[in-house]
């Protein structure tokens, strides 16, 4: 009975401890919403990902054949003035995101991640004109969202996978089924006893 009780409670331990720390990875490649053909944009109201843990601002869809990843994706900006610095705000906090990026007629481009006490984490930036791509990860503890901008073009995110944070438990979480399975082996234990006696 006691080695029944003890493998419950390896099990029951082994059990929290993964579902604790089971939190996939989510990429967005930004056809999730809208997939038309090559050459079509549209603006966005910010919240056509949330259910996929993102939202943006300043940002505008589009499908675009210069992409070398999948033709699609976001751009800074909207459809009419472009230029602005757009924005990736994430759900759940996370502690890396890699974004495949390009960018058409530019001068400088920039890419940077923040806290959500606003405090840059990390960045990266290139320099040159025409156009480039690439693909980068931002990392930091905590990242809240993403900025990016440029001068004279535009710079787009085809794809973006990041990992939400894995929450920490509350001390209860785990406090109360260990509680209760020592409560229960001290309860056989003790019935065993008076058993012997």
């Amino acid at each position: 009975m006691k080695k029944r009780i003890l493998l419950a409670a390896i099990f029951s331990l082994v059990f929290l401890i993964a579902s604790v720390n089971a939190v996939a990875a989510t990429t967005i490649t930004f056809t999730e919403v809208f997939s038309d053909s090559p050459q079509a944009a549209y603006s966005l109201t910010g919240a056509e990902w949330s259910t996929y843990g993102i939202t943006t601002t300043n940002a505008y869809w589009y499908a675009d054949f210069r992409d070398p990843f999948d033709y699609k994706g976001i751009a800074n900006g909207d459809l009419q003035t472009g230029g602005q610095t757009g924005r990736v705000d994430f759900s759940t906090p996370t502690n890396a995101v890699t974004i495949d990026w390009l960018t058409i007629l530019s001068q400088d481009i920039h890419v940077e991640a923040y806290d959500s006490s606003n405090n840059l984490l990390d960045s990266f930036t290139y320099a040159g004109t025409g156009t480039m791509s690439g693909t980068d990860t931002l990392t930091g503890t905590g990242i809240s969202y993403i900025l990016f901008y440029d001068q004279g073009g535009k710079v787009c995110i085809s794809t973006l996978t990041f990992t939400p944070q894995t929450p920490i438990p509350e001390f209860s979480t785990i406090a109360l089924p260990v509680a209760s399975i020592l409560g229960l082996m001290f309860f056989f234990n003790h019935r065993k006893r008076r058993k012997e006696d």
